[in-house]
């Protein structure tokens, strides 16, 4: 909230959300959220240690330098325009090796997900996530973008990470 907020006003949060939940299949789902602040002269930290573990939880860019992994991206476009993907996942040196690694798209409306398989590569500690990209005829190759999660436990941690895989630059 900004400091110069009136107490008597009552500010708004917003959010759009958007999810999937799969089980045999991913079905995407989204909302929007708002709530009303209530505004008081004094500042309280409430569920401090509630907020500490979620915070831990969430996921983290890819890219970014505090990703616990390695990702290689490759991928291969077909004469039927469908994109076969390979994610080569490794966890850096000073992370354990992956107990579980599971792979979440989020495909939205554009794209069709098939063929999912997971591979363990010989001689690494990485895994080799696999699957093809159908785009329908809606989606044009230049907002050819697939956002996606990839989930996994080592000894002591549960992470996500977030991917956006681009593409149009295969």
């Amino acid at each position: 909230v900004p400091e110069d907020t009136k107490l008597s006003s009552n500010p708004k949060i917003q959010a759009e959300l958007s999810w999937i939940s799969c089980k045999e299949i991913c079905i995407p789902g989204k909302s929007n959220l708002s709530y009303d602040l209530k505004l008081s002269k004094k500042t309280k930290q409430n569920n401090s240690n509630l907020f500490s573990k979620w915070k831990k939880l969430l996921p983290v860019d890819a890219k970014h330098n505090d990703s616990p992994v390695e990702i290689e991206v490759g991928s291969t476009k077909s004469a039927n325009g469908t994109y076969a993907v390979e994610l080569e996942v490794e966890p850096k040196s000073n992370h354990d090796s992956f107990y579980t690694l599971e792979y979440y798209p989020n495909p939205g409306e554009g794209f069709q997900i098939d063929n999912l398989n997971y591979q363990k590569l010989p001689d690494k500690s990485a895994m080799e996530i696999s699957f093809d990209v159908k785009p329908d005829e809606s989606t044009s190759s230049s907002d050819a973008e697939l956002d996606c999660l990839i989930v996994y436990t080592d000894a002591n941690n549960l992470i996500g990470i977030e991917l956006k895989i681009e593409l149009n630059d295969i």
